[in-house]
């Protein structure tokens, strides 16, 4: 188990970077299938027994600073400017933890792309970056490890519901069985997110085990009228990793 870490400051010359990578087509969620550039970013603030990228924050079994190591906003742009895609979307990690950081601003404001994150839903986003990002796609944690009071905020989570009010934030809850779903669903139903914006993915890093977890909770994500993602490329690449 790693210690939550704070929000990282503003006057931070450098982001750590897992990785920056494109063209290539979102796998999830309301986009899926929009061609696009990812910039992932290195860091968390939770600890998930089943995250698909420990590398970019669990130190017990990564050496992170060699995994996401600092990159400028410059060196940033330049890998982008090779994608020619008008969507980036900054993954992670927690990218939200870096939302301070005079490099992401500086990379945002001089970029026309529209700009896509991807939160577990912990931190709320500043007016700052509310304001410059296109969509959110948060993803609030069932049971995965972390206590349910570091999971869960429920400031940070209001504001999100506010945003997917204003179309511009999908929620999008990973679960492994139907009573998860259900869970997902109360959790919809308790802060009022829109019917659009409600998503439920299955878990598995591998094509199998996510056509296998899809069929396992499709039917009580019928039940409660929910949108079901897949992982497209887990299904296309399994585990590969990009560079």
């Amino acid at each position: 188990m790693t210690v939550a870490l704070p929000v990282l400051p503003y006057r931070t010359p450098t982001l750590p970077v897992s990785e920056v990578f494109g063209p290539v087509w979102q796998g999830e969620g309301p986009h899926a299938g929009r061609l696009c550039s990812f910039v992932r970013l290195g860091l968390c603030n939770l600890s998930c027994t089943w995250c698909d990228t420990p590398y970019t924050w669990d130190r017990t079994r990564f050496d992170v600073d060699v995994e996401c190591p600092p990159r400028t906003a410059m060196w940033i742009a330049d890998q982008l400017s090779h994608h020619d895609t008008d969507m980036v979307v900054l993954s992670g990690g927690e990218p939200l933890m870096h939302q301070r950081s005079e490099v992401l601003q500086d990379l945002i404001d001089t970029s026309d792309a529209e700009w896509h994150v991807e939160t577990n839903g912990t931190i709320a986003p500043t007016e700052w970056f509310s304001n410059a990002v296109t969509h959110f796609t948060v993803s609030p944690k069932l049971d995965q490890g972390d206590p349910e009071k570091k999971r869960l905020k429920p400031k940070a989570l209001a504001v999100f519901a506010d945003l997917a009010d204003q179309g511009r934030c999908s929620w999008k809850v990973v679960c492994a069985t139907p009573h998860d779903v259900h869970v997902a669903a109360d959790l919809f139903r308790q802060y009022e997110v829109p019917p659009a914006a409600r998503w439920v993915m299955p878990e598995g890093t591998t094509p199998q085990a996510v056509m296998d977890g899809a069929r396992a909770i499709a039917d009580a994500a019928t039940h409660h009228r929910l949108n079901l993602t897949l992982r497209s490329h887990t299904l296309m690449y399994g585990q590969e990793r990009a560079r």
